[in-house]
């Protein structure tokens, strides 16, 4: 018996009703020991079949909101099988990925996940990046209208021939898309040796903003630099130089590492995390919101109040943000938080989210949903002002938000970036 064995009410399998395509299906790419998930018996691999059709991301799926009993639909299509879960709420541990047959789609359509595409090619897989690339050129050459494009459109043909593998390989096909595609067809591009085409694709990123891109694909941002610079001769230890910066830039990228592994013997650099020690502060902040800086009186508060009255399971959720809070990574960190609070709000009764954003600065109002969200589920949330950004020079953080977790001893139980909802489950387990 799992510890929420409780919450699932029955799991049954049989033969598999209906075709189940990649336009109408999200891939479980992972489950996440010690989750719903887990206890309900899913595993990595299975086909998921939402509750509504066309849905950009799984964060927006309804079925995820409800706290009544919840009925989920597998398919393990190597065995023709269809797995029904019935659960109290959502079955939260897995991680659910969009096919690149659909993400396609929404890209060319201008409406998508911009984490399932960074996702995506993190992952490391050429065949999936490749039929990504292919369907969006497809999908552009459709789209061609009058004399300019019909030339662009016999050019992207000649380029193509008669492979298809090579149908993506042309700048034209990305000029109409948003900024992150472009940035993964330069990638491709310069991955293919073509570099003039894929220089042609950069600027948009450049001009979109590298720093404040996330770190995904600033990391792909340099990756793309480094395939440029090695096409250009550059010295082997420049091209690991960049490697390593995009690294740095994120918690798990099997792409990375292959690149890597190709270009030196040397293992790359892994982060020393601090799970299980000592946070090495007790800081004392004060408690006051820049987005609304007369709406409530100012108090001080620090991490021993919070850890203070702490059960041995509980946690205090602590996140450094540096000089951006308003930023899409960390709404999303929060809209999981408020997803999740039904099921662990009495698990992390405090959330610390620690910036040295001044009062006053501008905000984009969008990115701030995640935290409305959690707030109205029930978190308690916190906002600290470290100015002089000491707690995350303490902490030696490198990319913003960064979350730990931090027991009623003051040890570290998390020490990571949340990029999926793994590290909820790993900091109470």
């Amino acid at each position: 018996m799992g510890r929420w064995s409780h919450r699932i009410v029955s799991r049954t399998s049989g033969p598999q009703r209906g075709p189940a395509t990649e336009l109408d299906t999200f891939a479980v790419t992972a489950v996440h020991p010690g989750s719903p998930a887990a206890d309900a018996g899913l595993t990595a691999g299975l086909l998921y079949r939402p509750s509504r059709a066309g849905v950009l991301s799984p964060l927006l799926l309804p079925e995820r909101r409800s706290t009544d009993t919840v009925t989920s639909l597998f398919v393990d299509a190597e065995r023709s099988e269809e797995i029904e879960v019935v659960s109290v709420g959502f079955p939260f541990g897995i991680e659910l990925c969009k096919s690149p047959v659909s993400l396609a789609a929404d890209v060319f359509e201008g409406a998508f996940d911009i984490d399932a595409l960074a996702d995506l090619v993190h992952a490391g897989d050429a065949a999936a990046i490749g039929r990504f690339v292919d369907l969006v050129a497809a999908n552009q050459r459709k789209m061609n209208r009058g004399l300019s494009d019909v030339l662009k459109g016999m050019l992207t043909g000649l380029a193509a021939g008669k492979d298809d593998a090579s149908a993506g390989l042309l700048a034209e096909n990305y000029m109409g898309l948003m900024p992150h595609a472009k940035l993964v067809g330069a990638f491709w591009l310069a991955a293919h040796k073509l570099p003039r085409e894929a220089r042609r694709l950069l600027p948009a990123w450049e001009h979109w903003g590298i720093d404040s891109s996330g770190g995904a694909y600033a990391a792909l941002y340099y990756l793309t630099l480094g395939l440029l610079k090695e096409i250009d001769g550059a010295a082997g230890a420049d091209i690991r130089d960049l490697i390593r910066k995009a690294y740095a830039l994120t918690e798990n990228s099997p792409l990375i590492e292959a690149l890597w592994k190709d270009r030196s013997d040397d293992a790359l650099p892994r982060r020393s995390l601090r799970t299980g020690s000592a946070f090495p502060r007790d800081y004392r902040l004060l408690a006051a919101d820049p987005r609304a800086p007369h709406s409530a009186t100012a108090q001080y508060m620090s991490l021993s109040d919070a850890r203070d009255g702490l059960k041995p399971e509980q946690r205090v959720l602590v996140l450094l943000l540096g000089s951006y809070r308003a930023n899409g990574f960390y709404s999303r960190i929060m809209h999981r938080l408020s997803e999740l609070q039904p099921l662990l709000g009495a698990l992390i009764p405090s959330v610390h989210v620690i910036t040295n954003h001044e009062t006053g600065s501008r905000h984009d109002e969008e990115w701030m949903l995640g935290e409305r969200l959690a707030r109205t589920a029930g978190a308690h949330i916190h906002i600290l002002q470290d100015p002089r950004g000491e707690i995350w020079h303490a902490l030696g953080s490198e990319r913003s938000p960064h979350a730990y977790f931090v027991d009623r001893d003051g040890i570290i139980r998390y020490d990571g970036w949340l990029s999926d909802e793994g590290g909820f489950w790993e900091a109470l387990s």
